[in-house]
């Protein structure tokens, strides 16, 4: 493990869930504990390795990026920001590969973060002409972690049935699924963290 016992070292790791259950930035906090080998985190998460992170989204831009980067570190008092280095890719994550591994190569990273999948990938992650191109590129990234956000629309559920992965990425990555009630009690605990931290950070 790179955290335990959430991200599996070396391996592609998924946070999937709902649009804005706060998978984004369950992925920065655990790049920050990454990135300043943070200790004595909620539920027993342990950080077994320090190092850079690199955080490649498709979503939004630098500075919404940074002001939750700048939130967590309020929530956890830490005295600088972690070294979590940007990149606004203008093509596929498919088409990165040889990008990323440069990256990897100047920055020393150790984890990469992919967000979000569905933009990535620019389609359908039901399509194998979309989600195996992917998932085969960045499992080529076998000396990181990969941190994967992906989410799931709601429409077509109902109530509480629990979202679900695409069944093309389920043999080619560990899971992390995050909706109520079918999230780990340990992400849980983490959230819940995170949460009480960065409200004493405020007052």
């Amino acid at each position: 493990y790179l955290v335990w016992p959430l991200l599996v070292a070396g391996e592609t790791n998924i946070l999937f869930g709902d649009q804005a259950s706060g998978k984004s930035l369950i992925a920065l906090y655990l790049a920050t504990a990454v990135s300043l080998g943070l200790t004595g985190l909620p539920a027993g998460l342990v950080v077994r390795q320090s190092g850079p992170v690199l955080l490649y989204d498709w979503e939004t831009r630098l500075e919404p990026q940074r002001r939750r980067i700048e939130r967590v570190a309020a929530g956890l008092r830490l005295p600088r920001l972690p070294d979590i280095h940007y990149r606004k890719p203008k093509t596929s994550v498919a088409h990165l590969i040889p990008q990323i591994r440069r990256d990897i190569d100047r920055t020393g990273a150790i984890a990469v973060i992919i967000d979000s999948l569905g933009f990535a990938c620019g389609g359908d992650l039901n399509t194998p002409e979309v989600a195996i191109p992917a998932m085969n590129g960045l499992g080529m990234l076998d000396t990181v972690t990969r941190i994967v956000v992906a989410h799931h629309g709601k429409a077509g559920r109902s109530g509480n049935e629990r979202p679900r992965l695409p069944e093309l990425l389920v043999p080619i990555a560990h899971r992390l699924v995050m909706n109520a009630p079918a999230v780990p009690l340990s992400m849980q605990g983490l959230v819940s963290g995170y949460v009480r931290d960065l409200k004493e950070a405020k007052e």
